[in-house]
């Protein structure tokens, strides 16, 4: 039997498994089933499986099952092994790694990294930025630094982390998005900060249960290496003492989770018009973990046209592939 142990975003699991086998179970689904009797879990993995090729258990797996069962895994695992010749568990809590410390040959995948991001995706996002994102000069020009220097990190775990800040409604958050397009295909992971304002929120930031949702979860799953955090200095102070470590060592840590954040690009935003202002809401140590302070300033009449003229034309290629789709219907 080979029994793996990885940590990497679910999707990448799937389609790596998928590749190595055609048919597979899920070990969570004997576990709850059998409701943590050995017996009964030994009739049933010995009945209707013999087509399944490998055994599996992740994340949301993991997430069904109560803390006692994974004391027994261990055991389980060790019935199983007469039956499979591929046991893979996915991003397993420490509770289950710790008791899996007693099984011999495991073999413990090398975990997932981002790469840092490439010269010439700084280039090309440079030579669209002014194409896709109206005014803000000086905005952009922090940014595209910030990137640079962010690639002269050869040694450090430490992601690039900016502060975003100015009235709403002019373009820090859609100039996000722009980066985790031309980064990342548009894909990033976003939380609403805002929406962590008390301490109700604090289980998802320092999570405890392995069962609930978790940032942690969610870092760990994700499958862009860009990170929104919206209205920053309206959390819980708290819950943003969760990100000390993130912001200055690129770990991310809870009582279920350690995962590994290097070459990552957290992006903060806030309404707050002035760092002073942020001085005055937040706690300067984390402060002095960003990187760069970006203000955004509101737009000239000039820039308020060009984005009316760009919502227009938009509006009419909608309306214009439309008319298309239609005409192919008929």
């Amino acid at each position: 039997m080979r029994l793996e142990v990885s940590y990497e975003p679910r999707t990448i699991f799937n389609e790596r498994i998928k590749k190595n086998h055609d048919t597979i179970l899920h070990l969570d689904d004997f576990l709850i089933y059998s409701q943590g009797n050995e017996e009964t879990f030994s009739q049933l993995t010995s009945e209707n499986i013999a087509e399944a090729e490998a055994l599996v258990l992740t994340t949301e797996g993991m997430s069904r099952l109560n803390s006692h069962v994974f004391e027994k895994i261990p055991d389980y695992i060790k019935i199983l092994s007469n039956r499979f010749e591929f046991i893979y568990i996915n991003n397993p809590p420490n509770i289950l790694l710790k008791s899996l410390e007693i099984l011999e040959n495991i073999e413990y995948k090398e975990p997932f990294h981002y790469r840092n991001i490439g010269e010439n995706q700084i280039k090309n996002l440079a030579e669209s930025f002014d194409d896709e994102i109206i005014g803000q000069k000086i905005a952009k020009r922090s940014i595209l630094r910030s990137l640079v220097k962010m690639q002269w990190r050869k040694k450090t775990k430490k992601p690039l982390v900016l502060m975003f800040y100015g009235k709403p409604g002019i373009g820090k958050t859609e100039t996000a998005k722009f980066l985790a397009k031309k980064l990342y295909g548009g894909i990033f992971v976003r939380e609403q900060m805002s929406m962590a304002s008390n301490e109700n929120s604090m289980g998802y930031y320092k999570s405890t249960k392995h069962t609930e949702a978790s940032f942690s979860k969610a870092l760990m799953n994700r499958t862009s290496n860009l990170i929104l955090l919206d209205e920053f200095a309206l959390a819980h102070p708290l819950i943003q003492t969760a990100f000390f470590q993130l912001f200055d060592e690129g770990i991310y840590t809870d009582s279920n989770y350690t995962v590994d954040m290097r070459n990552s690009i957290i992006i903060c935003t806030s309404n707050l018009l002035s760092v002073e202002e942020m001085h005055q809401q937040m706690d300067g140590a984390l402060l002095s973990r960003f990187d760069a302070f970006i203000p955004f300033k509101p737009f000239t009449s000039a820039e308020k046209e060009l984005i009316i003229k760009k919502i227009l034309e938009d509006l009419k290629k909608e309306v214009r592939v439309n008319c298309k789709m239609k005409c192919i219907r008929k």
